[in-house]
């Protein structure tokens, strides 16, 4: 996971488990080597992105929003 193959096969990486278990420890450390690797990526709460993108979706410019998120080889929702 930390080589980035998932990144670059477009495939998602999902995290389940009980909470304290480690899941956003875990998915920050892969992130981070994936920044190593010289990869864009985003962490982002998961109540932030939809608020975002609800409030784009007000102000119309949802496309925009999409397209700047488009940027990132990687969103890790937490």
């Amino acid at each position: 996971m930390c080589q980035g193959d998932f990144v670059r096969g477009a495939e998602n990486l999902l995290a389940f488990g009980l909470p304290g278990r480690g899941k956003t420890h875990c998915l920050c450390a892969i992130g981070h080597e994936l920044v190593q690797l010289g990869m864009r990526v985003l962490f982002i709460a998961a109540f932030r992105l939809v608020q975002g993108l609800l409030a784009a979706k007000r102000d119309l410019r949802l496309d925009r929003e999409l397209r700047r998120l488009d940027a990132f080889d990687a969103v890790i929702i937490d």
